[in-house]
């Protein structure tokens, strides 16, 4: 097998795929742009444990209700 380097004077290395084939198969596995979709609002009821946990943490409870009122739920389907 010969090495890219061991071409003939006058004969130029090419690529084994031509650019036209590279330049579609790139566009075809192009991942679409991420994006948020919001389906619905929902205010879980925060157990008393659990808020005193988090207060433990903020040390007030207006910072601990500020954490619970941006509290973000996600699922996969």
């Amino acid at each position: 097998m010969k090495e890219y380097d061991d071409f003939p004077p006058g004969i130029q290395r090419q690529s084994p795929i031509p650019s036209f084939l590279t330049s579609i198969i790139q566009s075809r596995i192009r991942l679409p742009d991420p994006a948020i979709f919001i389906v619905g609002v929902y205010k879980p009821d925060i157990p008393g444990a659990v808020y005193r946990e988090q207060w433990k943490v903020t040390g007030s409870d207006e910072r601990t209700q500020e954490h619970f009122e941006r509290l973000v739920l996600s699922g996969i389907d």
